[in-house]
């Protein structure tokens, strides 16, 4: 008898932070970024493994802004496979903006990369999240 997969949800939101508020609804799309562990492991002074890529699924891989709003009311959406982590370890995640549906907003650089820190244990899941990074879209990049 095989155990039924486990899955565990996060909700990502996104903000705008520009001056003038939204005319429309603005798409922002997200990706895994595995290729940032590294250097963020140096950065940080940390060793964290890298999320396998059979232990989660982006879907939907985008947050939605509504017009006049600032921070999104539609999440991409994060599903952490339980079952398939193999051992007692913390992985790290980044999930990084890779577009807007508006060209012409700029992504602040500086806060476009959300880390989530997922610990697992033979029994439980524990995630936690940078608290000096969270997804911001600035149109004006003054912060």
């Amino acid at each position: 008898e095989v155990a039924a997969p486990k899955e565990d949800t996060i909700e990502v939101y996104a903000n705008y932070g520009g001056v003038v508020p939204l005319a429309n609804d603005l798409t922002v799309n997200v990706v895994a970024d595995l290729s940032l562990v590294a250097s963020y492991n140096t950065a940080n002074k940390t060793s964290f493994k890298v999320m396998p890529t059979a232990t989660f699924e982006l879907n939907p891989s985008n947050a939605i802004i509504k017009a006049g709003t600032s921070t999104s009311e539609i999440p991409a959406l994060i599903r952490l496979k339980t079952i398939a982590f193999t051992d007692d370890a913390t992985y790290l995640l980044p999930i990084k903006i890779s577009s807007l549906s508006d060209p012409t907003i700029q992504i602040n650089s500086n806060l476009s990369v959300l880390y989530m820190a997922i610990r697992c244990t033979a029994s439980a899941m524990y995630v936690s999240f940078d608290p000096l990074k969270d997804f911001v879209v600035d149109a004006n990049e003054k912060w």
